[in-house]
């Protein structure tokens, strides 16, 4: 352990002690932050794939359609970066993730059969927390040289472009579907 203007500072290759005295190995603890990102990465794109298809004819239709263009292609980056870093592989994660994704289109959503105004709110609320944590990803990334051959910039840029359109479309979808009568969708 060295001092650095007079505080500890562990040195490379030393492990640390968390607030639980279990041991704490930053090479590990990414290798799982990549992993568990990687899970979420999978839900986030079935469910924005999903999202685009069940508003395909509606105004939000392209809008929908390029961001989950761009979630797929962030997929790809995460994934080589996993790969990468972490050896990639199986993950029993990602499969629990895209299993609970599938599993919240059983939720209850005013209609036993179709896509209902709600269920369109509801996705896109979940799409916009997914987004967000994968900004924070990007940006958390900044502290590690997993990431140096990816533009941590432009990556963080297009994750917040990906929010500001999804609350904008759930601006007007939450309008349609809390109003009192339903006004017509533009297509």
């Amino acid at each position: 352990m060295t001092k650095r203007n007079g505080n500890p500072e562990q040195s490379a290759g030393e492990r640390s002690t968390g607030d639980h005295g279990q041991d704490h190995d930053p090479k590990k603890m990414l290798s799982i932050y990549l992993d568990d990102h990687w899970a979420g990465a999978g839900a986030g794109l079935s469910l924005a794939k999903r999202l685009a298809a069940e508003n395909e004819g509606t105004q939000w239709y392209a809008e929908i359609r390029r961001v989950a263009d761009a979630i797929d292609e962030d997929q790809r980056t995460l994934g080589r970066l996993r790969e990468t870093y972490a050896g990639g592989g199986f993950s029993v994660k990602r499969m629990l993730a895209q299993g609970a994704e599938r599993v919240g289109r059983l939720k209850l959503n005013g209609s036993l059969v179709g896509y209902t105004p709600l269920a369109r709110v509801l996705e896109l609320e979940a799409l916009i927390a997914g987004v967000k944590s994968k900004r924070l990803l990007w940006r958390s990334l900044r502290r590690t040289d997993v990431a140096q051959n990816v533009d941590l910039d432009y990556m963080e840029s297009r994750a917040k472009e990906q929010i500001d359109t999804l609350i904008s479309i759930h601006k007007e979808a939450s309008a349609i579907a809390f109003a009192e009568r339903e006004p017509a969708l533009r297509v």
